[in-house]
């Protein structure tokens, strides 16, 4: 019951991004993100084109979270799970501008096999529609932090402003007090409730990408104290605690091959609360074994809300960090990870530069009164390494004359070369 849990925690954070309705033909002029005493760098956003998102774009959705859900849910047996796919679209839709080639393309094919520009426009259109009332509350944000040194395409930040609304902060990396900062903007930005994604900045980080994402909303009907009452909560582990369970009648029942549900509205009825519990012998982990993205969507198109649903749910907290790089490397997008990447339309640097990490944290709660959610990406992108192989090591020693020079990889040339006969004059 416990991978129960999971399943809804993950569900929830998915749900809550998932409705947004923009006129597709509308004008967005972003506003920049400031930071007082931490901007450096101020960019005039342009208005852009938005599109509505669209069958095309729920399809690539479905496909990009499925995938992150089931890859991280193999990861995290017997424990609980939650990810934010729409954090992590933002933030990768964000980086997916600076790259070029091949890259580009695995990056698109990634995140559901939409051209860049494409994705672009849903996501401002759906960034730009969400609520923001007393009752339900999603807010998304977004920032590039860059090294003093590292040279950035003024063309891609432009991108970043116009499409995520995206401030620009020219920074010190080698000062502890940056990290600190982007620390203290995502604090901000997920009501505190993920006030550390950083513990420090890597020599190498030329850049990072960042996205917050909160979601702040009360039930459209309220618990009531005589609908709250202790109940056994049988864990994964097979261990029994107890739940504050909460008990309400909704009309909005999921049902599946393997699996029954319901759908609980938010105060205004765009969002709601979902789950999905696995017949009896069964598990999340079996449930999930025949998901499809398809046959997700289809789960949650087809909620019955002429069928009354006696519904228990546990009042519970959940919060899972992970970094995705590798998850996201087995979906298709290694080679944005390699020192073979493609971020030519990020920059112009002469090092070759590739994503390290993909670090993504979320936290959620769910009680009587309704639910808080916040969910951050930081893609880090470094200078690259050369790809380290794993067959034995070659032994050179230099003991004898040998061949020597100076290279300047920019260009291709060396510009010293020598032979070394003696050492001594």
């Amino acid at each position: 019951m416990k991978k129960t849990k999971r399943l809804a925690a993950a569900l929830a954070l998915l749900l809550l991004t998932g409705c947004g309705q923009a006129d597709p033909d509308k004008p967005v002029s972003a506003q920049p993100i400031s930071l007082s005493g931490n901007l450096t760098e101020t960019l005039t956003p342009q208005a852009v084109q938005t599109h509505t998102p669209d069958d095309a774009f729920r399809d690539a959705h479905a496909q990009f979270a499925l995938g992150l859900l089931l890859r991280t849910a193999a990861q995290s047996s017997g424990e609980n799970l939650l990810i934010s796919p729409y954090s992590v679209m933002q933030a990768l839709g964000m980086t997916a501008n600076g790259a070029a080639g091949d890259t580009r393309t695995c990056m698109e094919q990634t995140m559901g096999g939409l051209p860049v520009d494409r994705l672009n426009a849903y996501l401002s259109a759906w960034r730009q529609n969400q609520p923001n009332t007393a009752g339900c509350l999603l807010s998304t944000a977004n920032s590039v932090w860059y090294r003093r040194d590292f040279s950035v395409k003024p063309e891609f930040l432009q991108q970043t402003a116009d499409y995520y609304d995206a401030g620009a902060f020219l920074r010190d990396f080698s000062d502890p007090q940056t990290c600190t900062d982007v620390n203290q903007w995502i604090d901000n930005r997920t009501m505190h409730m993920i006030p550390k994604m950083l513990d420090s900045i890597s020599p190498d980080t030329v850049m990072l990408l960042v996205n917050a994402v909160s979601f702040d909303a009360k039930w459209s009907g309220k618990y009531e104290k005589d609908s709250i009452s202790a109940r056994t909560f049988h864990a994964a582990d097979g261990t029994e605690q107890t739940a504050q369970m909460m008990y309400s009648d909704e009309h909005g029942l999921l049902s599946d091959d393997g699996a029954v549900g319901f759908m609980r509205p938010y105060y205004g009825g765009r969002y709601y609360f979902a789950a999905l519990l696995p017949d009896e012998n069964s598990s999340v982990e079996d449930y999930l074994a025949g998901m499809t993205a398809e046959r997700l969507r289809d789960v949650f198109r087809s909620a019955d809300f002429s069928r009354k649903v006696e519904a228990g749910l546990p009042q519970f907290s959940c919060e899972y960090g992970t970094d995705l790089r590798k998850t996201l490397s087995d979906m298709g997008m290694a080679l944005a990870c390699t020192p073979a990447a493609d971020f030519s339309a990020m920059t112009d640097s002469a090092e070759p530069v590739s994503i390290s990490k993909v670090l993504h944290k979320a936290r959620i709660e769910v009680n009587e009164a309704g639910t808080k959610a916040a969910a951050s990406t930081v893609v880090v992108i470094t200078k690259s390494a050369p790809a380290v192989s794993d067959a034995e090591p070659v032994r050179v020693i230099l003991d004898r004359p040998f061949l020597f020079a100076i290279y300047d990889s920019e260009y291709g040339l060396p510009v010293f070369l020598g032979v070394l006969n003696s050492v001594t004059a």
